[in-house]
């Protein structure tokens, strides 16, 4: 009767492991999808405002001004132009 409880019980811990990691690896990917997301549209912004500074002689505020760049998120992109 013990034997049939051991394998019973290691039996629920194997898919108690296995649904766990399956959940994990799907935060994680959606974690890391949506911080990838986040880089790469921080680092499009800062290519365009580059591109407008450039292009039309624009300090970093009149070119995150035209992109329409909310005056709170400016402060942290210009530090990293």
């Amino acid at each position: 009767m013990c034997e049939v409880l051991d394998r019973i019980e290691a039996r629920g811990e194997a898919i108690g492991e296995a649904r766990g990691e399956a959940r994990g690896e799907a935060r994680g990917k959606a974690i890391g999808e949506a911080r990838g997301k986040a880089l790469g549209w921080e680092s499009a912004l800062l290519v365009s405002i580059k591109n407008l500074m450039g292009s039309t002689k624009w300090t970093a505020d009149q070119a995150m001004e035209a992109l329409g760049i909310p005056a709170a998120e400016r402060k942290g992109l210009k530090a990293k132009l």
